[in-house]
């Protein structure tokens, strides 16, 4: 049985500390065949924007700045998400499995069954979704308004956003897992509709009906890799370089240069 490795932070970070550890891992798995898992929070309520997004068309910098909530880029693709009350996953991967023969959205659909199977540890049932309308996958509307091809439903709602970046034959893919939603909050920050959110998206919580402790959320999920993969997750031992470098990539992503890209 293949290895997999793990990461379970035991604290929340900022978003610009997240994104730099994603990267770090990105940049890790490039270096060898292997695959390394990451759950974490964020210490507060921050958006992340996908790569290419414009700042001013997907952002309302007013309320932003009027109510102090942080924004990052990601390395990845994808569609504003808010990050509030929730578990964040990120795999970042070099595994053959991954690329023989499959295209990134192949290698989408299969994470998408291994989350699939970690909600299953907590009795919610999940499907994939079918395609949505192109208009709304070249539209501004943030992540959980809609759903891509082979994103996650519960009683047709999306409860898991996610977005992924390939280079060569490494993948990194991390997404929100929402125990709870403020989408009145969503929509003033992103010039959305809170019906719309309603009517499309859901969470841990609302499913469940129940409070949700987020260590269970977490061998849930992790349990549901190594199903799925067939695999056996491991600690992940950060190396003796790791502070170092991420705290470079966390300069990156505090930065205005970078925030502002587009």
């Amino acid at each position: 049985m293949n290895n997999w490795f793990i990461k379970i932070e035991e604290k929340p970070y900022s978003g610009s500390w997240n994104m730099a550890v994603d990267e770090f891992l990105f940049n890790e798995v490039q270096k060898e065949e292997k695959t390394i898992l990451r759950f974490y929070e964020w210490e507060i309520p921050t958006l992340s924007i996908g790569f290419s997004q414009r700042v001013n068309r997907i952002l309302n910098m007013e309320y932003l700045e009027k109510n102090r909530v942080p924004f990052v880029r990601r390395i990845t693709g994808g569609k504003v998400v808010f990050h509030n009350d929730e578990i964040t996953y990120s795999i970042s991967s070099s595994e053959k499995i991954f690329f023989e023969k499959k295209s990134l959205s192949e290698a989408y659909t299969m994470i998408s069954g291994a989350l699939i199977e970690g909600l299953k540890k907590l009795s919610i049932k999940a499907e994939l979704s079918g395609r949505s309308p192109k208009f709304l996958s070249k539209s501004d509307l943030p992540c959980f308004s809609f759903s891509s091809k082979d994103e996650i439903l519960v009683n047709g709602k999306k409860i898991v956003g996610s977005a992924q970046k390939r280079k060569e034959n490494c993948l990194i893919q991390h997404g929100s897992i929402p125990i709870s939603v403020k989408r009145e909050e969503i929509a003033n920050l992103t010039y959305s509709d809170k019906e719309i959110l309603e009517e499309k998206m859901t969470t841990i919580g609302e499913i469940l009906n129940r409070d949700v402790d987020k260590i269970e959320l977490i061998e849930a999920f992790k349990r549901g890799f190594e199903k799925y993969f067939e695999v056996k997750v491991i600690d992940y031992k950060e190396p003796s370089y790791f502070f170092e470098l991420v705290e470079k990539l966390n300069i990156k992503y505090k930065s205005k240069e970078w925030n502002y890209l587009f």
